[in-house]
């Protein structure tokens, strides 16, 4: 029998020794750790060098298109045992983002689940990767472990952003990662993060997966969500297919390199 939910206004209900850590070392324990408490960290999922290459092309580009130095790094096949683990065999695309916080900002980002604010219905999986150290001082994620088991939650507007309608009293978990680690979450899983108390800018880079019958909120194929596996193999280049039209879908938010994580 699966553990309790957590209520989401107090924190998680136990599953477990270890579980404030979860960190993986194998695919598989990744994908059990994201199915039991919504979250799991995905060590070295690139390099250090990747990670600056990555910052690189994101600092270079133009919003909203996608260069092809980031498609690169979308269709790198390294995302294909996690994502095709959880979300299952034929995958898409369906956004990402930079999402930094600038040196000094006060400017915390409340409790919500990034099903709100998806233009997709349904799960996906998202997977926010490091492109520098990323520790509570500079304003790393916090997870409420097991959240993702109350689905998607009503939330309202918080200025630019959106916060849970529900208050949350749990501090929640601080997620430490390294240049080119990532943590890969459930769209369900609550989570949040506080402010940059540092002199350096938070690097991150967000990418987000649904599985291959993804609808939008209408009920029809979502647009711009190509499929980048398919039967359980990573693609070499994203295919477009039906009603689903070309262009990956970038995400500017409410600015460029606005703090929405």
């Amino acid at each position: 029998m699966p553990d309790p939910a957590p209520d989401p206004r107090t924190g998680p209900a136990p599953v477990g020794p270890g579980v404030a850590d979860r960190v993986a070392s194998h695919p598989s324990e990744v994908i059990a750790a994201v199915r039991d408490a919504g979250w799991a960290v995905i060590p070295e999922l690139f390099g250090t060098d990747e990670a600056a290459a990555i910052d690189g092309v994101c600092a270079g580009r133009r919003w909203p298109d996608i260069p092809d130095g980031l498609v690169t790094w979308i269709m790198d096949p390294r995302w294909a045992p996690v994502v095709t683990g959880v979300v299952g065999p034929d995958v898409r695309f369906l956004r990402e983002q930079v999402v930094t916080k600038a040196p000094g900002s006060d400017v915390a980002v409340p409790w919500h689940q990034d099903s709100g604010y998806a233009r997709v219905a349904g799960g996906f999986l998202t997977v926010f990767v490091a492109l520098g150290p990323i520790t509570e001082a500079n304003g790393c994620l916090w997870m409420l472990g097991g959240s993702h088991r109350h689905g998607a939650l009503d939330h309202v507007p918080a200025g630019n952003l959106r916060r849970l309608v529900d208050d949350i009293a749990a501090p929640g978990v601080p997620v430490i990662l390294g240049p080119g680690d990532a943590v890969a979450f459930s769209s369900h899983t609550a989570h949040r993060s506080g402010g940059n108390h540092t002199t350096g800018t938070r690097p991150a880079w967000m990418v987000q997966f649904g599985p291959a019958g993804v609808l939008d909120h209408d009920g029809r194929p979502a647009i711009g969500c190509p499929l980048v596996a398919e039967s359980g193999r990573w693609l070499d280049r994203p295919r477009f297919d039906g009603a689903r039209a070309p262009g990956l879908p970038g995400s500017r938010g409410p600015g460029q390199g606005a703090t929405v994580k």
